[in-house]
């Protein structure tokens, strides 16, 4: 968290034409981080194919500020 408040991870997600073939682990949902303060989770990819592989990671928070893509 890189803002001067707190900052509530309400949800992360996975989406896109392949997104069955990544899983999140660890956990930040449903966590309140304060100023500078940090959580890690995970991203487990499990291709069944060969060749190229496209998702999008959503973390959804209080944050107004962002888009909450990365």
């Amino acid at each position: 968290n890189t803002g001067t408040g707190e900052l509530t991870i309400t949800g992360i997600s996975v989406s896109g034409i392949n997104a069955s073939q990544y899983k999140i682990a660890g956990g930040c949902a449903g966590q309140t981080m304060p100023a500078s303060g940090s959580c890690e989770f995970y991203v487990d990819f499990t291709p069944t194919s060969t060749g190229t592989k496209n998702a999008t990671i959503s973390i959804k928070s209080n944050e107004i500020c962002t888009m909450g893509f990365i």
